[in-house]
């Protein structure tokens, strides 16, 4: 037998062996891979969380819930207990639709609005936002925007503007500006013109909107804590099972790779039993690794400014930023671009101590009978807030002019300079938590800094911040409810 003949034998004998040794991985890589997966994935299975339950309800049950490919109006602003969003604004009215097209293209339609601002930002299943029709964009004039699956070669009707989805379900969060409740009425007609038509309907009479109850479908625990508590083995299913669906962004495929590695793949089903127990452990652990980083990343993820974090870069889209679209879904699900919105979130106060001062809460525990010892007792010393609590409608959003919105120029005015902001009072029928008329619910967990209406002083009570806030001239500010 030659040389060359022999050296061919035994590479073939070799190669198998040599495959083998580079498909193996570590306990560490399997660590890393498996965080960075669960993180990846974070977005997709909390949007398909949150659209399970928003379309899981009839048409017109008065909240942002309602079938596919229709939209829901908000006729008010949002009340304490409303959780389908992690965090809601107080100054514009909610029209939320989910589209699926899976089977064809849809008509967004929107009236004139007479120069009253509207935002309808259309995000993919990542959470990313991919369109944002609206009066700094396209105007308030009235038009029609089709929707178009990926690849989609078909003809966009005369006056049409196209608009492409990377993904087959997406969500338009709309908002329209609206001054307080004396405005609703205006609002309201101007959401009636808000539609979402199938294209092959156009023109036609409207047919009746059918949905079907899916009752194995949890319309009760908020969506972040459901997936927040899901095991790592039902997370990667879950996610593996998307995944089919709505495909990986086009820059995505390096982390697709990576993933590849712990037998995650697009368009194949996750089975933990079938992976060896490096890769089972290392899949368990993620959830638990990957909010441990991501609650580790959050003080640091956008650039800060007298403690305040500035949220003004890679917000509504991402790029490969996943840590940060990760953390973003699990706190403001449903961002939009920094153009639109800016989400400042406080970290301390002006002399770098968390707002929550447990000596402050020490001594009103002190206090015989005191409501903080109550709240103690019901809550434990500090309880974080992050949805919108039960109060006086005045003290979510404040104005010169109109009590229950906050306007963009009062926040000019009050933001940028150092303020004296006040705790709320520890006793009265307005205290902060979950019931108004709930004395021991006044938790004082100090977060009157964490938001712009914190004009009302209480003498007893005061605690200095500073703050800074990037001005953009066109649209209102949204006001997520953590910031108070």
């Amino acid at each position: 037998m030659s040389r060359s003949a022999i050296a061919f034998v035994l590479g073939s004998l070799l190669w198998p062996v040599t495959a083998a040794a580079q498909s193996a991985i570590t306990e560490q890589e399997a660590q890393s891979i498996a965080v960075d997966a669960y993180i990846y994935f974070y977005p997709l299975v909390t949007m398909d969380v949150t659209r399970k339950q928003l379309t899981n309800k009839p048409p017109g049950s008065g909240s942002l819930g309602g079938p596919m490919n229709t939209f829901a109006n908000a006729d008010a602003f949002p009340s304490a207990d409303f959780k389908a969003v992690v965090r809601p604004n107080f100054d514009t009215l909610y029209s939320s639709g989910y589209l699926d097209l899976t089977k064809e293209p849809m008509v967004v339609s929107v009236p004139n609005t007479g120069g009253r601002y509207y935002l309808l930002p259309i995000l993919d299943m990542w959470s990313d936002v991919f369109a944002s029709p609206g009066w700094r964009t396209t105007g308030t004039q009235a038009g029609n925007f089709l929707v178009t699956p990926r690849g989609w070669s078909g003809a966009v009707p005369a006056g049409f503007a196209q608009i492409e989805a990377p993904t087959p379900y997406v969500w338009i969060i709309g908002r329209t500006k609206t001054d307080g409740p004396p405005d609703y009425d205006a609002v309201h007609k101007i959401q009636a013109g808000y539609k979402i038509t199938p294209l092959s309907e156009w023109g036609k009479p409207p047919k009746p909107v059918e949905i079907k109850i899916d009752p194995s479908v949890d319309m009760k625990t908020p969506p972040k804590t459901q997936v927040d508590t899901l095991s790592g083995d039902k997370y990667f299913t879950y996610a593996a099972e998307l995944l089919k669906l709505h495909p990986p962004h086009l820059t995505d495929q390096p982390i697709v790779a990576r993933m590849k590695r712990i037998s995650i793949e697009p368009g194949k089903s996750f089975d933990m039993s079938k992976v060896d127990p490096v890769m089972k452990k290392a899949l368990e652990d993620a959830p638990a690794a990957a909010q441990n980083l991501m609650a580790w990343k959050l003080p640091t993820i956008a650039r800060v400014v007298n403690y305040w974090s500035m949220n003004t870069d890679t917000m509504g889209v991402y790029g490969n930023y996943y840590l940060k679209r990760a953390i973003v879904a699990q706190l403001g699900l449903g961002a939009n671009l920094p153009e639109d919105a800016i989400y400042p979130l406080n970290l301390a106060d002006e002399t770098g101590k968390p707002l929550g001062v447990e000596r402050e809460f020490q001594r009103l525990l002190a206090e015989p009978k005191s409501l903080a010892q109550a709240a103690a007792d019901r809550h434990g010393p500090f309880f974080p807030f992050r949805d919108p609590v039960r109060r006086d409608v005045r003290r979510r959003a404040n104005s010169p002019s109109i009590p229950e919105v906050i306007t963009h120029e009062w926040i000019e005015q009050q933001l940028v300079r150092s303020v004296t902001a006040a705790r709320w009072p520890a006793e009265g029928p307005d205290v902060v938590g979950h019931h108004a008329e709930d004395k021991r619910a006044g938790v004082f967990e100090q977060k009157c800094c964490r938001r712009a209406g914190a004009p009302f002083v209480d003498s007893k009570r005061r605690v200095r911040c500073s703050w800074v806030i990037e001005h953009r001239p066109n649209p209102p500010v949204e006001v997520p409810a953590v910031l108070w």
